[in-house]
This record gives C-alpha cells, structure tokens and sequence, in this order.
C-alpha cells in the first residue's frame, strides 16, 4: 500500500507539474504575442516619425520658398518705391514748368527748351576744358567795360527779369525782335 500512495503523491506531482509547465507555455505565449504587439507599435511609431520628418523637410521646402517669394516681393517694392519717387519728381517738375508758364504766359515747350538749354550749358561748364585747369591772367584783372556793364538792374531784349530774358532767347523768331 505504500507503494500506491508514493505512486499517486507522484502522479499527483507530475500533474501538477504539468499543469505549471502548461501555465508557463501560456505565459510564454503571452510574453510573445505581446513582444508583437510592442514590434508592431514600434514600426507603427517609426513610419510615424519618418513621416513627421517628411512633412517637417516639406515645411522647410515652404519655408524657404516663402522668404525668397518675401525677398522678390522687397525687391519689387522696391522698385514700386524708386518709381514712385520718379513719377513724384517728374509731377514737380511739371508743376514748376505749369508755374512758370502761367507766370510768364510762355508756352511749356519754350520753357522746357530753355531748361535744357540751362542744363547743356552748366553741364558743359561742369566738364570744363582740358586746355588749363588754372584760371588765365586777364580773368583775374577787373575790367572797366564788366564793372560798367554790370552796374544796375537793366532790361534785357525788353524783358523785365532774367527768366523772361532766358525764356525769350529760346522762344523768339528772328523777325519778331522781341520776346516779351
């Protein structure tokens, strides 16, 4: 009898042993299907960050697009401004020319021809000669004929001031005489 009931203990023992060993096949599953699991949500999270770095590179791309768009559009207004501020000196200068044509009853044309003809001349004065750059002797000396001619405010071709005078060089016909 003693040799059935250490047969059973051993029996029981072995069940129970196999019922652990089939407990620990379960739990080693587990431990598989959740190492998976934790495989999957990593290469889930890799694609996921490979795409956050797709769209981060996608938002430079825009970045960089947009300063450049930024810089032509300075560049642009830039060049709006400058011709802005030609179009405002060419309005003044307009202006001046509708003035002095309403003040001197002279036409635009006259008035502008002299204004070249003003520029041409203190251009050419700008340039100077070549010749000498020293101013000759005779300048120097003050003559009787330049301290005559200069004395008082004289009409000049029948005009009573120096705009007129100028004006009238420039817009006079030969056979009129006069100017003013």
């Amino acid at each position: 009898m003693i040799a059935f009931v250490i047969s059973a203990i051993t029996f029981v023992i072995s069940a129970f042993a196999f019922v652990i060993s089939a407990f620990a096949f379960v739990i080693s599953e587990f431990a598989f299907v959740i190492s998976a699991i934790a495989f999957v949500i990593s290469a889930f999270a890799f694609v996921i960050s490979a795409f956050a770095f797709a769209i981060s590179a996608i938002a430079f791309v825009i970045s960089a697009f947009a300063f450049v768009i930024s810089a032509f559009a300075f560049v642009i207004s830039a060049i709006a401004f400058v011709i802005s501020a030609i179009a405002f000196v060419i309005s003044a200068i307009a202006f001046v020319i509708s003035a002095i044509a309403f003040a001197t009853s002279a036409t635009p044309f006259a008035i502008l021809a002299t204004a070249f003809t003003i520029l041409r001349a203190y251009l050419l004065k700008l340039r100077g000669s070549s010749a000498s750059l020293n101013p000759s002797p005779s300048k120097l000396n003050a003559s009787t004929v330049k301290i005559i001619s200069t004395a008082g405010g004289q009409i000049n071709q029948g005009c009573s001031t120096k705009i007129e005078a100028l004006l009238a060089r420039e817009s006079i016909l030969p056979q009129e005489g006069s100017g003013c």
